[in-house]
């Protein structure tokens, strides 16, 4: 781990259909898997002394596709999700990636599972709105993290 500057966590609940994973569960699965996650970063350090950094490379929650497990795919569910996990996410000073702005996956397109932020190519017209009550300040500096 010594070779790596920070760690990349992977994290769909809605794909965990091996556990209860309702949009209600699906808040506690992520940070589970999370934890786990910071739980290995923190065993060695970065260049500031510190545990090394956990990135959010990617999750987010489809709006449209087939059930899986207790994971219902819909536009509300997608909602509640981006509010319950990615505002959370979003005010913390974690470097986080959401998946996905424009479906591009033509395996899951085809299978009619949709994790776009947005339809079509009007990247303008969000599925659901995407405000957060509100985002920190993220000046600082990288060790204060």
């Amino acid at each position: 781990m010594d070779a790596v500057d920070w760690l990349g966590h992977n994290s769909f609940p809605y794909w965990e259909s091996d556990k209860n994973n309702t949009i209600e569960n699906a808040p506690d699965l992520f940070t589970s898997a999370l934890d786990q996650t910071r739980e290995v970063a923190s065993r060695s350090s970065n260049a500031c002394g510190k545990g090394k950094e956990v990135w959010v490379t990617e999750t987010g929650w489809p709006h449209a596709g087939k059930s899986e497990g207790a994971a219902v795919a819909s536009v509300e569910n997608a909602r509640l999700y981006w509010t319950g996990v990615g505002c959370d996410l979003f005010q913390t000073s974690l470097n986080v990636f959401w998946y996905i702005l424009l479906d591009s996956n033509a395996d899951q397109v085809n299978n009619g599972i949709e994790f776009g932020l947005t339809k079509n190519s009007d990247v303008s017209q969000p599925v659901f709105n995407l405000s957060c009550s509100s985002l920190p300040d993220s000046s600082g500096e990288e060790c204060n993290r």
